[in-house]
């Protein structure tokens, strides 16, 4: 599940096998379907996120209810 993020983190950063085990231990694996949300319209974001696999797309509507992609 994280070797993706470790493996990203380990481009910029010399871990060990220690630190990486430590550093899993601040993340959650969140598996999201098709069309499924990870944050709805008016709550507000707390966490940081990293798309190990597949696309993520951010919009807001509008003030018309139209969508804006980020």
């Amino acid at each position: 599940m994280f070797d993706v993020l470790i493996s990203h983190i380990r481009q910029k950063v010399d871990l060990t096998e220690l630190q990486a085990d430590a550093l899993q231990s601040y993340f959650i694996h969140k598996k999201l379907s098709k069309k499924e949300f990870l944050l709805k319209d008016g709550n507000v974001c707390q966490y940081l996120t990293f798309v190990s696999r597949g696309i993520l797309k951010a919009y807001f509507s509008d003030e018309k209810g139209h969508d804006r992609i980020n």
